[in-house]
């Protein structure tokens, strides 16, 4: 069986972005889901239907009942559930709202603590303060790599757990100057490295090769290593929030590092620049636990590729990028 998409479109933005998280971090590994911010787009593509494994969920009722396409193939979420017509109650638990979709789409349902792959796409990593954003994201590369082709793209002036070698004419630098161009897939392929069980890309030859990319530059960059390149897993370490918090939309998961340790928490302030930018829904906080400090010296002295054999760094990992409620 191969993967099945779902295109998501909510009047209820708010519902709409905390929906596709939960169904994200689910991580059904046949489930693809899509959002869609416009409601004409939305039924311009129900109409223009290319393959019977796509599917459309919406709480758009009026549009539902003008809609002359597949019924089979669209669910509505409504006050009351009705299965027969694909109507499903937005006040279902989210396990349960979670199941009945995925039956819709005759996806089988796995059982309660082996929810299979992590879902596919770019996950980014950011830390306020030091080296835990390094170490968090280059283990998250290894953990992914479990999963199938993944990978790490450090966007720090000075990356650390790797050196790298002095080739600038196959930097990072010139990786952004390929952004939109048709030959993008080539020069990543020639420019990767191996990095333990992931690949990698150069970092940048100078710091000022950073200061070339604009959001919309960096958008288009993420969307094409994952959808072009052939990996089902980016993860990319940001060096600065006004790099990482304008990619939030095109995150599968965004996570913001933080230490158990310091006197001021970045939680709050995080979430409310999200919410003021309406970027809010994807961002996962997590701490570090008790002890990670050694983590990065036992790191310095292993290869990448044995990193995950030491359980505390794969738990930890894996409680990570385990799936949260929505409420």
């Amino acid at each position: 069986m191969g993967e099945k998409k779902l295109y998501l479109y909510m009047n209820d933005t708010e519902y709409g972005k905390k929906l596709r998280r939960f169904l994200n971090v689910n991580r059904h590994p046949l489930l693809r889901v899509e959002t869609v911010t416009e409601k004409e787009t939305f039924w311009n593509g129900r109409k223009n239907r290319e393959s019977a494994d796509e599917y459309w969920l919406t709480d758009d009722v009026a549009g539902a009942m003008e809609d002359a396409g597949d019924s089979s193939s669209l669910m509505v979420l409504t006050e009351d559930t009705d299965e027969k017509r694909n109507m499903i109650s937005c006040r279902a638990k989210a396990e349960n709202l979670y199941v009945t979709i995925l039956s819709a789409m005759a996806l089988e349902v796995q059982a309660k603590g082996d929810m299979g792959a992590p879902m596919q796409g770019v996950y980014g990593v950011y830390a306020p303060w030091g080296e835990e954003g390094s170490m968090v994201s280059a283990l998250l590369s290894q953990r992914l790599a479990a999963f199938g082709e993944c990978l790490y793209v450090n966007l720090c002036e000075f990356p650390m757990l790797y050196i790298e070698e002095e080739h600038p004419d196959r930097g990072l630098g010139e990786i952004f100057f390929r952004i939109d161009s048709p030959d993008l897939e080539s020069v990543v392929t020639k420019s990767k490295r191996k990095f333990g069980t992931a690949w990698r890309l150069p970092g940048v030859s100078h710091y000022r090769d950073l200061w070339d990319v604009d959001e919309k530059d960096m958008d288009l960059f993420l969307k094409r290593l994952a959808g072009e390149c052939g990996f089902s897993y980016v993860v990319v370490l940001f060096n600065d929030v006004r790099e990482a918090l304008p990619m939030a939309d095109v995150m599968t998961g965004m996570f913001l590092v933080r230490r158990k340790s310091v006197l001021a928490d970045p939680k709050e302030r995080w979430i409310r620049y999200a919410s003021t930018e309406k970027k809010e829904g994807i961002i996962r906080p997590v701490i570090m636990p008790s002890g990670w400090e050694e983590w990065i010296s036992e790191m310095e002295n292993t290869e990448p590729d044995k990193w995950m054999d030491d359980n505390d760094k794969k738990e930890f990992i894996d409680q990570m990028t385990k799936s949260e409620g929505y409420d």
